[in-house]
């Protein structure tokens, strides 16, 4: 059932409308929704492609960071509380349009601590042809109901995609208080004929590093 209410989150958030080709977050909780566009008067950071959003969403207090770290999409979550009680859970987006490699592990970890109930924290990475488009999973959904957690997940991307979105949603239970911090990140996979070629590489260069101690 949570895993439904997960979802019903994060697709609510789909009918936000975004700018595309600028870096984009979006957090979704209950009918209070807040779309923070990179370098925008929401953004509290200065960096392109970086996100950072402080202030509240719904019952959430959030200090929350997510962005572009040279090739790899991350959220970097600062803080995030529920101060008042959570009234309903809170989901996370941020998408962006970048330059896919053929596959990608998305790793993810962090720690929740809640007065009462069973939090469930879940994380998930899509492709597609616009932002915010999830048509296309990587891997599957990283599910965690136990703190501290952590996990990974890998898949191909699709060829003609040109864009990446990372999803997170948070529940702690109705009423229950409670704060997260959390990591999650794409790290791109060798394809196997590279590391075939780095492998032969390798082997090259210990063939000749041999060699000159021979000579030596």
């Amino acid at each position: 059932m949570k895993k439904v209410v997960v979802l019903a989150v994060l697709l609510a958030a789909m009918a936000v409308p975004s700018a595309f080709a600028t870096a984009e977050l979006v957090l979704v909780s209950g009918a209070t929704t807040v779309d923070v566009l990179d370098g925008s008067g929401l953004d509290a950071s200065s960096t392109p492609g970086v996100v950072t959003y402080v202030g509240a969403v719904g019952s959430w207090n959030l200090n929350i960071t997510s962005g572009i770290e040279g090739s790899t999409p991350f959220f970097d979550l600062v803080s995030f509380d529920s101060t008042n009680g959570q009234t309903d859970p809170i989901a996370l987006l941020f998408s962006d349009t970048v330059t896919l490699p053929p596959a990608f592990t998305l790793n993810a970890g962090g720690t929740v601590s809640t007065s009462g109930g069973t939090p469930t924290v879940v994380f998930g990475a899509f492709t597609g042809a616009a932002k915010f488009d999830l048509t296309h999973q990587i891997g599957s959904f990283l599910t965690f109901h136990t703190t501290p957690y952590s996990g990974s997940t890998s898949g191909a991307t699709f060829a003609g995609d040109t864009s990446l979105t990372l999803a997170a949603s948070i529940d702690l239970g109705a009423g229950h208080k409670g704060a997260a911090s959390f990591d999650s990140a794409l790290d791109t996979v060798p394809e196997p004929a590279s590391v075939s070629m780095l492998g032969g590489v390798l082997l090259i260069l210990g063939g000749a590093l041999r060699r000159r101690i021979k000579k030596a």
